[in-house]
């Protein structure tokens, strides 16, 4: 029993060991960013995530995992600003929405929307 109880405590250290790295390294920007996750499908019926980025006035969190790592984002969050101008970024089959070109558009102000086309 106290084996077990040793063991759930070096496991209950390990998990919070990763969850506090995911945190500290979460990708930021300088300003709020709002993120949105959309699936749908083209006219093939294939699905298309579509990623939009964009400013906002939210606060930010490290919730939204990509293949750089976690996002500190504003997940479904009020967009900040009218008359936004949109970057559309066609990723195909590589990048990610935490492309460093997508979050800096978004950080500066811009819209960006990027679309992976699954096969």
């Amino acid at each position: 029993m106290i084996c077990f109880r040793r063991l759930l405590v070096v496991i209950g250290f390990l998990v919070s060991g990763l969850v506090g790295y995911a945190l500290l390294t979460a990708v930021h920007t300088e300003h709020p960013l709002g993120f949105q996750i959309i699936k749908t499908t083209d006219a093939d019926g294939k699905p298309i995530i579509v990623d939009v980025g964009y400013p906002t006035e939210a606060h930010p969190w490290p919730t939204t995992l990509s293949s750089v790592g976690l996002l500190d984002v504003a997940r479904n969050a009020p967009v900040s600003g009218c008359d936004l101008h949109l970057v559309v970024i066609s990723y195909r089959n590589s990048g990610g929405p935490a492309s460093h070109l997508a979050l800096a558009l978004a950080n500066d102000g811009y819209g960006s929307r990027s679309s992976d086309a699954q096969q």
